[in-house]
């Protein structure tokens, strides 16, 4: 019966929507990849206005983790309006009543260990709600105190998460704690009349919508593979690295951990590539997703800025002074490069039509 069971389950990841038949969106599947190569990056943040297929994105994740890996890899729905209780979990009433002795029951935060969180409108969640998700985050564990009884649940978790930035700002401690921020554009004309046809025959027929994306489906969960071993061989230079701390420096980023997530994340885009070394266009684009989304100081804003007009518009905007000029010219190069910088054209495209 166990078996069944586990035998249906990997069913319904594998007819999850494919990864592969999400039309345009290439920042954010790139993002995902990413993670998936890689789940130390600790979580990718998508945000973009309604109708732009962010959960769905995030949904599709799913089906990639069932083909990419060997290990069964947890993927938990945090709602909105989650209660404290079933974040962290709590006692087993119906074991007490039966069997007179207490036991925690984990709670979503534990059922996501060695796996993947995701929260749609992740902003609209109680501050008090978000700062737990991150505690866990943090700590790899959460502590479970309930009628006398305490007791730790292992919670080694990435998070993705998915937000309108019209509703409501991110909270700082989410902002932080996840490597990577993308923000998703909005699919035009053909693109979005053919992502809702798409979604439409994936309804009726799951299993035979995603036979349709099977090759494309595998060649992104191959790309996974090979990355995530190619990863430990990947290296990056002194200077680069040197760059990158004195971009988050310009940028008026506060910390450490965000150096951290830009050279890990050039890294795996490197990996992703099929690339031993780090190159500009890795640290470019490590600049745009983990640096310019924490900008504090003004000219740091306005890059964040030119980087959502290029989203919306398509157009190329007025260029950011990359912190007032007290960078070295390198450094401002690359921080201005990065506010433009895009997915490499067909990198992770499918046909229109199949």
């Amino acid at each position: 019966m166990g078996i069944d069971r586990e035998s249906r389950n990997h069913n319904l990841e594998r007819a999850a929507f494919p990864l592969a038949a999400v039309v345009a969106s290439n920042d954010a599947k790139l993002a995902l990849l990413a993670l998936a190569v890689d789940p130390g990056l600790r979580g990718v943040m998508i945000a973009g206005g309604p109708g732009m297929g962010k959960s769905l994105l995030a949904r599709s994740f799913l089906a990639l983790l069932a083909g990419s890996s060997n290990d069964r890899q947890a993927f938990v729905e945090v709602p909105l309006g989650v209660t404290e209780d079933r974040l962290l979990g709590g006692l087993r009433w119906e074991h007490a009543l039966a069997a007179g002795e207490r036991r925690a029951a984990p709670g979503l935060l534990a059922q996501a260990n060695r796996g993947f969180l995701y929260a749609d409108e992740i902003n609209l969640l109680e501050p008090k709600v978000a700062h737990i998700v991150v505690s866990a985050l943090n700590a790899g564990e959460v502590r479970v105190e309930r009628e006398g009884l305490g007791i730790r649940f292992k919670s080694d978790f990435a998070l993705i998460g998915t937000y309108d930035p019209a509703e409501g700002e991110l909270d700082p401690s989410l902002q932080d704690a996840l490597g990577l921020h993308v923000r998703q554009s909005s699919p035009l004309g053909e693109q979005r009349t053919e992502l809702l046809r798409r979604v439409e025959a994936h309804d009726r027929d799951p299993v035979q919508f995603c036979e349709l994306f099977a090759t494309e489906t595998a060649r992104l969960e191959r790309r996974v593979r090979e990355a995530r071993g190619r990863l430990h061989t990947v290296g990056i230079a002194t200077d680069d690295r040197r760059r990158l701390s004195l971009a988050a420096m310009a940028l008026g980023v506060e910390g450490h951990r965000a150096d951290i997530f830009a050279r890990r994340f050039a890294c795996v885009h490197a990996a992703l590539d099929g690339r031993t070394s780090v190159e500009e266009t890795d640290l470019e684009i490590a600049v745009r997703w983990v640096l310019i989304p924490r900008a504090t100081v003004s000219g740091a804003a306005r890059a964040a800025s030119s980087t959502r007009q290029l989203d919306q518009t398509g157009s190329a905007p007025p260029q950011p002074d990359a912190g007032g000029g007290s960078a070295p010219e390198s450094v401002r190069d690359l921080i201005l490069k990065a506010a433009a910088c895009e997915v490499q054209a067909g990198l992770l495209d499918v046909p229109l039509s199949l």
